[in-house]
């Protein structure tokens, strides 16, 4: 199959979706597809727009997450809510709790909440599932600088596009480095490091040392995601400047 000018998506995360591969068999130049596995463990192909404006995020498991709790919302969920010194508690469904802000007190208290994929849901007209930030600021687009989708604080809140929202990522389900973007291959007995840059995953370090893996890869993210370095907190240890 002769090679198409478009952006790679291969290693990068849509929702639950993480792109694999390019599904060669349904694309063609007006149309790309993408295999991508899902959290729940399927594997689906999906239109790169689908992907790339949000419309598709799993491979269905959410839909029928969402429709699960739909009849639960239309009770009307009971939550009860804790003044702190500077922001809002209010324990969800299950016993987690999400924090917000004073300010948003009010709004907030409108809706019945619960705890879905890590954030706080709520559920408006037509059945639609929303999570807290959607309220606060009526749009999807914002990520949780701090990782914690239930610190709906505007502090923790920025506006973003799904690249930036992949950047700022959390450690994967099967990294045993502690590290993301480092990892020790069997194969070569080599560290080797990795990041995402314009949708192109690129090693950017591959020897014998941990330590130098880890600097690589945390002064790639400084350069290419800046504000949205998922690993700051690891810049001290490191010396990263």
């Amino acid at each position: 199959m002769r090679a198409h000018n478009f952006k790679d998506l291969t290693g990068q995360k849509f929702g639950r979706l993480e792109v694999i591969k390019l599904d060669e068999e349904k694309t063609h130049p007006k149309h790309i597809f993408w295999i991508c596995e899902c959290e729940c463990g399927n594997i689906v192909s999906v239109k790169r727009e689908y992907l790339t404006s949000g419309d598709t995020k799993s491979c269905g498991c959410l839909r029928r997450e969402y429709a699960r709790n739909i009849s639960i919302m239309k009770e009307k969920v009971h939550n009860d809510y804790v003044l702190h010194e500077d922001y809002y508690e209010c324990f969800l469904s299950n016993g987690n709790s999400t924090i917000f802000d004073i300010e948003d007190y009010k709004l907030v208290k409108q809706y019945g909440w619960y705890q879905n994929n890590g954030y706080a849901y709520t559920i408006i007209e037509n059945n639609k599932c929303v999570p807290m930030h959607y309220i606060l600021f009526g749009d999807f687009m914002y990520d949780h600088k701090n990782h914690n989708k239930l610190d709906n604080r505007k502090n923790n809140l920025r506006k973003c596009d799904y690249f930036k929202n992949n950047q700022n990522h959390i450690i994967r389900k099967d990294n045993t480095s502690g590290v993301s973007g480092v990892n020790y291959h069997k194969r070569i007995n080599k560290w080797t490091a990795r990041i995402n840059i314009d949708g192109k995953r690129v090693i950017i370090y591959s020897g014998d040392s941990f330590k130098e893996a880890v600097k690589s890869r945390l002064q790639a993210e400084k350069e290419y995601y800046g504000e949205f370095a998922p690993q700051k907190h690891l810049y001290k240890e490191y010396r990263i400047q």
